[in-house]
């Protein structure tokens, strides 16, 4: 399964218009940082490479007026498979909303932790959901950081998804996350 992912920048109701009539899941990416903190972001899969749609929509959201800063093609874990990097994410839940103590005790424990939410997203309960991210180039150091972090949610005892792990084939921004 492929992922794509198309980071752009615009009016983000303009966004969620055009992401409506391409079929394509709207995000409002909080990167918790300084700098380019939200990212306007659009995800679609494929069971197939599938540029041509990747290389329409690009074009479609130029046309449309928003500025093109990244795309990004993932596919599932596969130690075999060469890439650019590797990255997993994991979705933890929150009973509350303060980030900070979290993401403190999290950069603590595993420095190389990214942490995420998606603005678009959000519960009835009052819980929040945000997304912890670690990549590497380094395979050892990945499966590493994999096991690092879920040791910690599981002593942790927050309530946590399963741990997604992906290789991202094609980045053609990565200095778009710098200090994330």
């Amino acid at each position: 399964m492929y992922e794509y992912h198309i980071t752009v920048t615009g009016d983000l109701q303009k966004f969620k218009t055009f992401c409506i009539l391409f079929n394509v899941k709207p995000l409002l990416i909080d990167l918790k940082k300084t700098g380019l903190q939200n990212q306007l972001q659009c995800t679609f899969h494929s069971k197939e490479a599938n540029l041509l749609r990747l290389t329409l929509l690009c074009d479609y959201l130029k046309n449309a007026g928003f500025y093109l800063l990244r795309t990004k093609t993932e596919v599932e874990y596969n130690p075999n498979l060469k890439c650019e990097y590797y990255e997993a994410h994991v979705l933890a839940t929150l009973d509350i909303p303060d980030v900070n103590k979290f993401s403190e005790l999290l950069k603590k424990n595993i420095p190389e932790s990214k942490i995420s939410s998606n603005v678009l997203k959000s519960r009835d309960d009052g819980k929040v959901d945000y997304w912890i991210t670690i990549r590497s180039i380094n395979h050892k150091v990945f499966i590493r950081l994999c096991e690092d972090l879920y040791h910690f949610l599981q002593v942790s005892g927050i309530q946590f998804g399963n741990l997604k792990k992906e290789l991202v084939l094609v980045d053609t921004n990565t200095g778009l996350d710098e200090g994330w």
